[in-house]
């Protein structure tokens, strides 16, 4: 998600933003080489760009027929602690394999962070318009800056809102 890359990019500088050119070969770092950590993001990044082309294929005529029946589809997610769950609100268990690839989907589209050093909650919503299905999000995303000593609650730095409204697929 935006809001999880301008963490970085505040945290390293612009040149976090830099390590992704489009359409660039990846350099591999060598057994013994030093750890380069803009290699590695740009080797995830490479991964989750391939895994959204590979859940978009997937889901794609499922999703249409589904959102022009339903006219809507919503969900909602919550991650952190290691972990990304989306929720949907018309699940049921015949399509289970179409929403566990609509999950991933979801998660590596909108990058939604499962690190255990922050919390995200959101809601979106597949619909169509203008021959074309869309998704439209909204999120909190809010990093753990340290722990309470006498109750071991989270204690939260600043919030990061982050919302949009995607062109997925013309029809």
């Amino acid at each position: 998600m935006n809001a999880f890359k301008s963490f970085f990019d505040k945290l390293l500088g612009n040149k976090a933003s830099q390590a992704f050119p489009e359409n660039t070969s990846l350099p591999k770092t060598k057994p013994g080489a030093a750890f380069n950590y803009n290699d590695f993001r740009a080797e995830h990044e490479k991964k989750r760009l391939t895994s959204i082309q590979e859940g978009e294929a997937a889901i794609k005529d499922w999703l249409i027929a589904r959102v022009k029946e339903k006219g809507t589809m919503n969900f909602s997610w919550e991650s952190g602690n290691d972990e990304a769950l989306v929720e949907f609100n018309e699940y049921n268990d015949a399509e289970q394999e179409q929403f566990d690839t609509l999950e991933w989907y979801i998660i590596n589209l909108l990058d939604i962070p499962d690190a255990g050093e922050f919390k995200m909650i959101g809601n979106g919503s597949f619909y169509s318009a203008d021959n074309a299905i869309k998704l439209m999000h909204s999120s909190t995303l809010r990093e753990i800056v340290d722990y309470d000593e006498k109750t071991g609650d989270e204690v939260y730095g600043k919030s990061d809102e982050d919302k949009g409204d995607i062109l997925l697929f013309t029809i």
